[in-house]
């Protein structure tokens, strides 16, 4: 039989310790394909299917929703990086 622990019981998230955190040049804990959930509220997910519809009519090409994502994730973290 498991126990149910309470909400209230339960361990709070610990964040990574920082010396994971690879800097530029530093990935080897980091390779291969990662996976990321993220959830949007129905007009966030509107808009991006919206915007993919867009592209594919400008460009004739389909492009996915995680195809955008990851192309927003590079273009916030390279402007961080600057």
């Amino acid at each position: 039989m498991v126990m149910k622990t309470k909400a209230a019981d339960a361990i709070p998230h610990q964040p990574a310790p920082a010396e994971i955190i690879p800097t530029a040049g530093q990935t080897s804990a980091f390779t291969g394909t990662k996976a990321l959930t993220v959830k949007l509220d129905g007009a966030l997910y509107a808009r991006l299917v919206q915007f993919a519809h867009g592209r594919r009519l400008a460009t004739g090409k389909r492009t996915t929703h995680q195809d955008i994502m990851v192309e927003g994730l590079l273009t916030v973290l390279e402007k961080a990086s600057k």
